[in-house]
């Protein structure tokens, strides 16, 4: 996946891991939002209300488990939450 963004099909936003298909359909493996993906590290995020995988870097540590996550993506903006992802 090289791509910025990639689009997926609907169900959309779960926690757990588990595939999504792309619209080309190809499977890609989500990990869940539980797990801490590695900080400064090219990324591909699932981003809530828009059906897409998104590249990201996570910015920062976090001090609790629990904490929500801080990554910017690639237009530059800065998002937050516990997103699933997978490496691109």
């Amino acid at each position: 996946m090289s791509n910025y963004v990639v689009n997926i099909k609907p169900p959309g936003i779960q926690e757990a891991s588990g595939p999504v298909t792309t619209t080309e359909g190809q499977e890609v493996w989500l990990n869940s939002s539980s797990l801490l993906p590695p900080v400064d590290c090219p990324l591909m995020v699932e981003v809530e209300g828009v059906n897409c995988l998104v590249a990201a870097r996570r910015t920062r540590f976090i001090s609790k488990k629990t904490d929500n996550m801080e990554y910017q993506i690639f237009t530059g903006q800065t998002i937050h939450g516990r997103l699933r992802w997978t490496y691109p």
